[in-house]
């Protein structure tokens, strides 16, 4: 295939991406969502008493309908910030 083959299909690519879904605007806004990210403690040490829940957690804030642009933050980027076309 040849590079201006390769670079065509990555452009047909990207013109199949909705907006809506790099602002995450509805419908693909999200509530907010807690998820789990492991135990607190060490490497060698988990620290979980019944006081102390095992399991940590990461909050993710709600965007709402109106996306990501009404909290004033930027769209989600490309996988990995790379450059479509030189990858």
């Amino acid at each position: 295939m040849t590079e201006t083959g390769k670079s065509q299909i990555v452009d047909f690519l990207l013109a199949l991406t909705d907006e809506r879904v790099r602002w995450e605007k509805a419908p693909f806004d999200h509530p907010e969502l807690v998820v789990p990210n492991g135990s607190p403690g060490t490497g060698s040490l988990v620290l979980c008493l019944p006081s102390n829940p095992c399991d940590e957690t990461i909050r993710l804030p709600p965007v709402g309908a109106a996306g990501l642009a009404a909290k004033t933050l930027p769209p989600i980027g490309p996988f990995l910030d790379l450059d479509q076309h030189t990858h």
